[in-house]
């Protein structure tokens, strides 16, 4: 769902040249110069090549206006040949040189949609909406987010820590909430993950007490039997992204939750009851 080259116009580029060639720079810098590597960067269709030239076009200009765009279209390079955590880099720097930058925000929530992070594509989606006009292709990726939320979720972490940050809180009762309304019995599994920094074992048993702290939560806010938990920690085993940058440790430490409509001949045991058998089976798990 990459929407930004669909707005990378010509005329706009060009438009950007008129304004800086008009305008007295520094003489440390070529903004002109920088604009017609972006350009050329854009009529460009190897990758390498356009990355090659937007990558020169970078230090020549301070101006963010240009900035922005040779960002978001270096990072989407990146996000076409699957280097996800170089691209949000790029995409975050994009948004930093222009907050109202809509493909940015669009690209980020293509991103977060495709690690199965929902809520957070449907946060970008938002994001967008309050920038820019929303295509029928936007509406429905933003509407699919908020729906598919409410089933599958993602919670992130600090560093060696499994306290659930607050600014989480919100996304976890959201999920309940829609649990609740649910008129069927639903199984949540939630698994825990950490990042490879740190010994293997303490990993597994940081991943584990990340996902008992999350279900401990979830299973105060839900009522007695509309849910059976499942915990379990798999360290650092699943990253979201590849890598050993910032990005993908930051986006590897977290827990996910998924809820599923319980099968009609389950036994309908509540959370409180199976907290305990929760702890025994994940045990052994480290």
């Amino acid at each position: 769902m990459n929407r930004f080259g669909k707005i990378i116009w010509l005329h706009t580029a060009l438009a950007i040249l008129i304004v800086f060639l008009t305008t007295s720079q520094s003489s440390a810098e070529d903004c002109p110069r920088a604009v017609a590597l972006y350009n050329q960067a854009i009529d460009e269709e190897d990758l390498t090549a356009k990355e090659r030239l937007l990558k020169k076009a970078i230090p020549l200009c301070s101006a963010q206006e240009v900035l922005s765009r040779i960002y978001n279209n270096l990072a989407d390079v990146y996000e076409k040949r699957g280097q996800l955590s170089l691209a949000l880099t790029f995409y975050k720097k994009a948004l930093e040189a222009r907050p109202d930058l809509v493909t940015a925000y669009l690209s980020v929530g293509d991103i977060f949609f495709r690690l199965k992070d929902y809520y957070s594509a449907a946060l970008m989606y938002e994001k967008a909406r309050q920038y820019g006009p929303e295509d029928a292709a936007d509406q429905r990726a933003r509407e699919e987010a908020h729906k598919r939320a409410k089933t599958h979720l993602m919670v992130y972490f600090n560093l060696d820590d499994f306290k659930i940050p607050d600014r989480y809180v919100k996304r976890l009762d959201a999920l309940c909430d829609a649990v609740q309304d649910m008129d069927q019995p639903v199984e949540i599994r939630i698994t825990g993950h950490t990042c490879d920094l740190g010994p293997r074992a303490y990993n597994r048993r940081l991943s584990l007490k990340r996902a008992r702290e999350v279900g401990r939560y979830v299973a105060e806010r839900l009522r007695q039997g509309s849910a059976t938990l499942h915990i379990e920690g798999n360290g650092e085993d699943t990253p979201l992204l590849a890598g050993r940058d910032a990005n993908a440790r930051e986006l590897a430490r977290r827990v996910e939750i998924q809820v599923r409509v319980r099968s009609t001949l389950s036994a309908r045991v509540s959370c409180e009851t199976n907290w305990g058998l929760w702890r025994r089976e994940s045990h052994g798990k480290g």
